[in-house]
């Protein structure tokens, strides 16, 4: 949407790899991720039992919803 996004996803990695250079190859850009979903399977099946989450104020309460429905068991988001 982009009213809502005007950035495209590339433009916004570009972004973030200048802000966390540190990080850069970590930071992709995968077109089979097209959900929170779609990561947090894929992170689970390379390992990863612990996630951090990053959303504004107007998605917290989604996400503890979403978190709470399908997980059972989330940590607030601060």
């Amino acid at each position: 949407d982009p009213k809502k996004n005007p950035l495209e996803a590339d433009t916004k990695i570009s972004y973030m790899r200048k802000m966390f250079p540190d990080f850069g190859e970590r930071i992709i850009n995968d077109p089979y991720m097209k959900t929170i979903f779609d990561v947090l399977v894929a992170a689970n099946q390379e390992g990863y039992q612990n996630v951090n989450i990053v959303v504004g104020s107007d998605r917290q309460a989604e996400f503890e919803n979403l978190a709470q429905k399908y997980n059972g068991d989330y940590i607030p988001l601060i």
